[in-house]
C-alpha cells in the first residue's frame, strides 16, 4: 500500500476554504487507477489540514503521473 500525505496550515480564517478545496478534489481522486481511500483530517482550532490518499503499490505510478498534470 502506498500513502500520500499532504499537510497544510490554513489558519483559522482560511480553514473552510481549504476543506472545500480538498472535498472538491475527492471525485477526481476516486477516478484514479487503484484508488483505495481518502482521508481528510482537520483541526478547526489551529486550522491544520492533513489529507491522506491511499493506493496499492502498483497504482503508485498513476498517482505521480496525475500529480504532475495538476
Amino acid at each position: 500500500m502506498f500513502a500520500r500525505v499532504i499537510t497544510a496550515q490554513a489558519g483559522t480564517e482560511g480553514f473552510d476554504g481549504a476543506v472545500r478545496l480538498a472535498e472538491q478534489q475527492l471525485p477526481g481522486a476516486r477516478q484514479m487507477p487503484g484508488f483505495k481511500g481518502y482521508y481528510l483530517l482537520t483541526d478547526a482550532e489551529t486550522g491544520k489540514v492533513v489529507i491522506i490518499s491511499l493506493c496499492p503499490v502498483s497504482g503508485r505510478r498513476a498517482f505521480r503521473r496525475r500529480d504532475l498534470r495538476h
